[in-house]
């Protein structure tokens, strides 16, 4: 679908919530590209227009169904295609909006090229195409050479996740943990730092259980060790990690790393652990404390001589919280 009638296709993005979907809309984008397609703002007139949903709120499904419509609104005549995590769960709900012609699960938006190919054969009306994503098993993405919008480069390197909290819709949205091999991992880098770009954030879903669906088993802190290795890469982050996977292992591998920056983001979602177990999540108040302590002591606070203990480095924290049935989150920043 490169043109139409001779005509270069006008294709546009808009990306809701977390980094994964900002790394698979610059997978799609960087495909369109590749297929001889012009890759226009969304506020412009275009004849596609993709919208990479998020599901975590109920206020991300209403402001994705404001802008399908606003994409109906601009040009009547657009096919609009809808993917994500909103799509993966209520793909009915917005077949019915005005001008979606395709709605895309999280595993088949890695198809786009194909769907928009074949999006004629399917006649008019929305067409859906949302497989169980609960039997997923291999790890979907592809390669990117550059990060638009960006200053550095978010590199998936997991998808999924296996924790069941009640709380939380992801699961279902994104299916099992899969991860993707670290050799692959490194020569995306590799080309990345081609580009031009010097630090990077590896992301996923769940990224503190990347590796353990691999054969052989891996951990997130060997392919950190192994990020070493990427000749030109200046600053490593690490997104979102759960309390349970902050492993001593990951926090030494942080402590001692020349590349990675000394900054945690760790859901508690609530201080009072009746709710925790309520939410099904499988760390209490106390173990949360002991990791972040364990983190303080490995990367602020040493021991000197005599036992006493003194300030050595600089560690930025950030403690996300969630209210029960309540749809409000808040975000807590200390430094140390």
């Amino acid at each position: 679908m490169g043109a139409i009638g001779g005509a270069t296709v006008r294709i546009a993005f808009k990306t809701l919530g977390c980094k994964l979907n900002q790394v698979e809309t610059n997978i799609m984008r960087e495909a369109c590209r590749g297929s001889m397609m012009e890759v226009v703002p969304f506020e412009d007139e275009a004849d596609v227009y993709v919208v990479n949903t998020c599901s975590v709120t109920g206020k991300t499904d209403r402001v994705a169904r404001q802008l399908v419509r606003r994409a109906a609104a601009q040009n009547p005549e657009a096919a609009i295609v809808v993917t994500g995590c909103y799509a993966q769960l209520q793909p009915e709900a917005l077949a019915d909006l005005p001008g979606v012609r395709l709605v895309l699960g999280n595993e088949e938006k890695h198809d786009l090229l194909h769907y928009l190919a074949t999006m004629e054969e399917n006649g008019p009306g929305a067409h859906i195409a949302v497989g169980d994503i609960g039997r997923a098993k291999e790890f979907r993405s592809a390669p990117l050479r550059s990060f638009t919008g960006y200053t550095k480069a978010f590199v998936k390197i997991q998808t999924g996740c296996d924790f069941r909290c009640t709380f939380c819709s992801i699961w279902t949205a994104r299916g099992p943990s899969r991860s993707e091999p670290p050799d692959r991992v490194l020569e995306q880098m590799a080309e990345l730092v081609q580009s031009g770009v010097r630090e990077m954030a590896v992301t996923g879903v769940c990224i503190g259980s990347y590796g353990l669906d691999l054969s052989p088993p891996t951990t997130l802190a060997a392919l950190v060790r192994m990020t070493e290795g990427v000749e030109g890469l200046e600053r490593l982050r690490i997104t979102s990690i759960e309390p349970t996977e902050l492993t001593d292992e990951l926090l030494e591998t942080m402590a001692t790393s020349p590349l990675v920056c000394r900054h945690l983001h760790v859901p508690l979602q609530n201080g009072s652990d009746r709710v925790l177990e309520g939410m099904n999540r499988n760390y209490r108040t106390d173990f949360y404390r002991g990791r972040i302590e364990a983190a303080a002591a490995l990367m602020v606070l040493e021991r000197r001589e005599g036992g006493a203990w003194r300030w050595a480095g600089l560690l930025l924290l950030v403690c996300s919280l969630s209210l029960p049935f309540i749809d409000k989150a808040f975000h807590i920043a200390d430094t140390f």
